[in-house]
């Protein structure tokens, strides 16, 4: 990612009700394990050793998207 992708994607969380966060990849696991509330929708991460909690669905039903 180029840096000015980066400061797109961040400009463009300015507007949402949304929090960033910048972290040492080793950190990750365990800070998202900190902040997420469950029920959690999430994507699957692309980086070496990190990880979403067990309560993450990463392949949500629609029920579990209307719920």
């Amino acid at each position: 990612m180029t840096v000015n992708t980066v400061g797109r994607f961040e400009r463009a969380l300015e507007g949402l009700e949304v929090g960033l966060e910048r972290g040492a990849a080793a950190d990750a696991t365990e800070r998202i394990e900190t902040i997420v509330a469950e029920p959690a929708i999430g994507a699957p991460l692309p980086f070496d050793g990190v990880s979403l909690p067990g309560g993450v669905t990463t392949e949500p039903t629609t029920a579990e998207l209307e719920a």
